[in-house]
């Protein structure tokens, strides 16, 4: 679920190429704040396996201290980066999305902000936008499960077990994906990932942001990232 509040109710109408009006508005949306309970927990995951890294990486360093510098040390450079990328995780994990759009500054703007305060700030001219477009992939997650075999029981549906097998469960995950894209005499291409705005939403959402904005809606379908291995 997300907020919507119109900015700007007095909404300028700009013809389109067929003659028809579209309206032009002001919006600031907002994705919906995560619960409290995953947030703290994730806060003291982090906040433990970061403390275990460090803690693991202080030997190898105090080694270095004392006898100067060994191959130990490579081996412990993981231990000190892995904080950093649990950190970056619960960040992005965690962080609302937040989309302005103001006609009379011609900006878009997405921000990225974690208990309200803002970390990541992204403007672009809405002159430079050309499109909204929509595509998902599938990922298929294939899992061997061992099952029991059971034999006949006059007294039971469910016989004793006379042995095992391994079947292979396939699981499908859909992941939606929302970009405005645009392009810059100086820049080139760009686009702003809005997908986490969406999530809940559908195509709704979508088409009403476009037409706010004054570009189209498009809908790619099914689109495979490249390098992704599907299976």
């Amino acid at each position: 679920m997300t907020t919507a509040e119109l900015l700007n109710p007095n909404a300028a109408e700009h013809p389109d190429m067929e003659g028809d009006s579209q309206m032009l508005q002001d919006f600031y949306i907002i994705s919906k704040e995560p619960d409290t309970g995953p947030v703290v927990v994730g806060m003291v995951l982090m906040g433990g396996f970061s403390a275990l890294s460090l803690f693991i990486a202080m030997f190898p360093l105090l080694k270095i201290l004392l006898e100067g510098f060994s191959m130990v040390f490579v081996f412990s450079i993981p231990f000190l980066v892995i904080p950093f990328f649990l950190f970056r995780y619960f960040i992005r994990k965690y962080s609302t999305l937040r989309l302005q759009v103001n006609h009379n500054e011609d900006s878009i703007y997405v921000e990225k902000a974690f208990q309200n305060k803002v970390w990541k700030r992204i403007r672009k001219p809405i002159s430079e936008a050309q499109i909204l477009a929509y595509h998902y992939y599938i990922i298929t997650r294939s899992d061997e499960v061992e099952q029991s075999i059971h034999g006949y029981s006059p007294i039971s549906n469910v016989g004793p077990v006379i042995g095992h097998t391994i079947v292979t469960e396939h699981s499908d995950s859909v992941h939606h994906n929302y970009h405005i894209h645009g392009f810059s005499a100086e820049d080139g291409n760009w686009e702003l990932d809005i997908s986490k705005l969406m999530e809940g939403t559908g195509h709704n959402l979508a088409k009403q942001i476009a037409r706010s904005i004054g570009i189209e809606f498009q809908d790619n379908g099914e689109i495979v990232p490249k390098g992704l291995v599907i299976g």
